[in-house]
């Protein structure tokens, strides 16, 4: 695909002209001699290697005007250092990785361990630590990587953008490289990865950023759904918005934009032993109704909002419950809060944490409330 040079990718290649002027690294006529790394797929290797490594290419021709097409590169190896020095060698050009949008890894590797792709990131001059990762949901991450964009240019931008807009609507996490780096370096807290997949609609695949990856240390132990995904946000204070749909009746629901939320986890200790509890206090408006229920009274408003509070309060517990039972990885920090507010308690715990919170005991007590003048008009009615 060959395409006039945009506005978007002219900004990034003034940027690079100035940074790496000012560096002294390449100049101006040298550009020809560099194709930007987009986006990174990281699949298991065969018998020629650990990692097989795909990069979704910004090739950049020069001639009368800049043009610029997309274009990928598969290389097997056994280090991460190997491949990239590799595939400047195939491709006779530089390749310029601190633009990399997105890190798109395949459940293989994720369940082999991903410390090695981190150590190569974290100690590469020419990499950057900010770029998105995501645990592909399909049999190899390239599958995504190569899938043809619908509303981007390539590929990584597409991800990059659902990431932001899934950010707002609080239906996943959004991790980028540093934020693992410094997950993994701190007792008491587990990662959790972003999942995609490819959804079909007619002739196109569509990505889909839905759910999550848990990890215990740099490993894979399982995934979540959105639902289970946005009850630990709530828990963890990371909604930022979206929405809540609350079942009144069979095949009547009641949906509210949530304006803001503030969640707060303390600690205990109740007659010996370790508690946590978890306190979210949210605001919501009214958004559609597709129910008879008279909430325009103040009678009705509160009892709505009681039930609403009491929904959210259980899909929380039970969304904890599951991660305590099923995989044992404190996704949620209570740890690092623990450490945080009571370091000699967790000095006393930390070397059986993994044990300890499988079992912890855990409360939640949630209060939503509803403000939007829409509350006290009545629902619209439709005549026989």
């Amino acid at each position: 695909m060959v395409m006039k040079i945009n506005k978007k990718i002219y900004i990034l290649l003034l940027f690079i002209f100035i940074s790496t002027n000012l560096s002294s690294c390449w100049n101006y006529r040298e550009i020809n001699d560099m194709s930007i790394v987009s986006g990174v797929a990281i699949d298991k290797g065969g018998s020629d290697g650990k990692y097989e490594v795909t990069v979704e290419l910004i090739d950049i021709q020069q001639g009368k005007d800049i043009n610029m097409h997309s274009k990928y590169i598969t290389l097997s190896g056994n280090t991460m250092f190997e491949i990239s020095r590799n595939m400047i060698a195939l491709i006779g050009k530089k390749l310029y990785w601190s633009h990399s949008k997105s890190i798109i890894i395949s459940e293989d590797i994720a369940r082999d361990g991903i410390s090695g792709i981190l150590d190569w990131y974290s100690r590469d001059a020419e990499t950057r630590t900010d770029a998105r990762v995501l645990v592909s949901k399909e049999n190899t991450a390239k599958e995504i990587l190569k899938s043809k964009p619908v509303t981007e240019n390539y590929t990584s931008f597409e991800l990059s953008k659902l990431l932001k807009n899934e950010d707002t609507l609080s239906n996943i996490p959004v991790v980028d490289l540093w934020d693992i780096l410094d997950t993994l370096a701190q007792d008491g807290l587990s990662t959790w990865l972003p999942t995609v997949k490819i959804n079909k609609n007619n002739d196109d695949n569509i990505l889909q950023v839905d759910g999550s990856a848990i990890f215990s240390k740099d490993k894979l132990i399982g995934c979540i759904d959105e639902n289970s995904t946005k009850n630990i946000l709530f828990a963890k204070d990371k909604v930022n918005g979206g929405l809540l749909v609350l079942d009144k009746e069979s095949e009547s629901t009641i949906t509210f934009e949530i304006f803001k939320n503030k969640t707060t986890i303390k600690p205990s200790i109740e007659n010996g032993n370790l508690q946590f509890n978890i306190y979210t206090d949210t605001t919501v408006s009214l958004d559609e109704i597709q129910s008879d229920y008279e909430f325009y009274t103040e009678e009705g408003k509160n009892e709505l909002e009681n039930e609403l509070s009491d929904m959210l309060q259980k899909s929380i517990y039970s969304s904890i419950k599951r991660i305590q039972s099923e995989y044992g990885a404190d996704i949620l920090g209570f740890g690092a809060k623990l450490n945080e507010d009571n370091p000699a308690t967790w000095n006393d715990v930390k070397d059986d944490w993994d044990k300890i919170f499988k079992t912890l005991t855990i409360s939640v007590n949630s209060k939503v409330n509803i403000k939007n003048s829409a509350v006290t008009s009545k629902p619209i009615k439709v005549g026989d």
